[in-house]
């Protein structure tokens, strides 16, 4: 399943693999169109994304979006 972009999200680096943003960990918000930079976010993990406006829809985004990389 694929999301369009979102914007105001929260996007962290899950460095303890819980899926909730802690204290420790670093995070960022989406500008406008959806856009961040994971070079903001040290440390090894899954992506974790939350929050924001879904921009294709202006509608609140509801749910999370975890990326992972192998």
């Amino acid at each position: 399943m694929v999301d369009g972009r979102v914007s105001g999200a929260t996007v962290f680096r899950d460095t303890d693999g819980d899926g909730v943003l802690d204290d420790v960990e670093f995070s960022t918000t989406t500008d406008a169109a959806g856009n961040f930079d994971p070079d903001n976010l040290p440390g090894s993990g899954a992506l974790v994304s939350f929050g924001g406006i879904d921009v294709s829809t202006g509608l609140p985004f509801i749910g999370m979006l975890i990326f992972t990389q192998n």
